[in-house]
């Protein structure tokens, strides 16, 4: 599935959340990532194949194609994707899902997820049909993964009934839900940016924990807006728990996003003053909350 097409499907889903892309030619495609370890998933449920890894601007996706090997309808599926380096570090995950347009299943899911994190289509999946899950972070990373780890799947069928499996450790990444804008604050330095820390607390809370060679001033106002936000907590098993988070913040007229280089990872955030306004916009992760 082309990445506009989703992009475009995903928006009227996402209440209050607006795309901010201004093009399609920063993005690496890293074509099938090997999932080397996974749920051990029965023959007679279905086939869980072809994890396609893409370095976006600002975000990361993939996409798993998933196999109804069953005699029943499936409504919704939801795989969550584990992405290693070479030596088996966790470098972020992926809550891949489809749920057909009338399902309700997203509370059923073993974590919460954002608008644009949830994939619909018009019709269920039939016996032997083949669909994609889509799954979103808005971290970046600087290279492809090694491979990838499928820690948990869960399968609802348009009868009630359910399939879940899951390894005995996994985790689900901390992503934004609600950042609002913020009104403008004369800073000496108007335009700036640096690498800091933020710790997520299981409520969702955000706590600049390392404020890098941000200035006072800087640090009072950056944690003045962060005060704001939202975010999906990580959770480990499905307990919600703390996490720390790198962020790249800039303050400043706001540039294409290009994809990471450096191999770091972490969550970009652009803070755009508006002219002749009162309030600035935030754009996390490649996309304005």
């Amino acid at each position: 599935m082309q990445t506009d097409a989703v992009l475009a499907l995903l928006l009227l889903f996402a209440g209050n959340i607006t795309p901010y892309v201004h093009g399609r030619e920063h993005k690496e495609s890293c074509n099938t990532v090997p999932i080397s370890h996974s749920v051990s998933v029965p023959t007679s449920v279905g086939v869980v194949s072809d994890l396609v890894f893409t370095r976006q601007q600002g975000f990361s996706e993939a996409t798993i194609s998933f196999t109804n090997a069953s005699a029943r309808t499936v409504q919704a599926v939801f795989a969550n994707i584990e992405l290693r380096n070479k030596t088996e570090q966790r470098l972020m995950t992926i809550p891949a899902n489809v749920t057909q347009s009338s399902g309700q299943t997203h509370e059923k899911w073993p974590v919460r997820i954002s608008g644009l994190q949830e994939y619909r289509v018009k019709a269920p999946i039939e016996p032997g049909a083949r669909v994609q899950l889509y799954g979103y972070n808005p971290r970046t990373i600087g290279f492809c993964p090694s491979d990838a780890v499928l820690s948990y799947l869960k399968i609802v069928y348009t009868d009630g009934t359910n399939v879940e499996l899951h390894l005995p450790d996994w985790y689900s990444d901390s992503v934004p839900y609600k950042v609002p804008e913020n009104v403008r604050t004369a800073l000496q330095d108007r335009i700036f940016s640096a690498v800091v820390k933020v710790t997520i607390s299981v409520d969702g809370k955000v706590h600049l924990s390392l404020p890098g060679e941000l200035s006072s001033e800087q640090r009072s106002y950056l944690q003045g807006i962060v005060d704001s936000w939202i975010f999906l907590p990580a959770t480990n098993s499905g307990t919600p728990t703390e996490s720390v988070v790198v962020m790249f913040v800039s303050r400043g007229p706001c540039k294409k996003a290009a994809i990471s280089r450096d191999g770091h990872e972490g969550i970009r955030v652009d803070i755009c003053p508006r002219r002749n306004s009162s309030v600035e916009e935030v754009f996390v992760g490649g996309f304005l909350q």
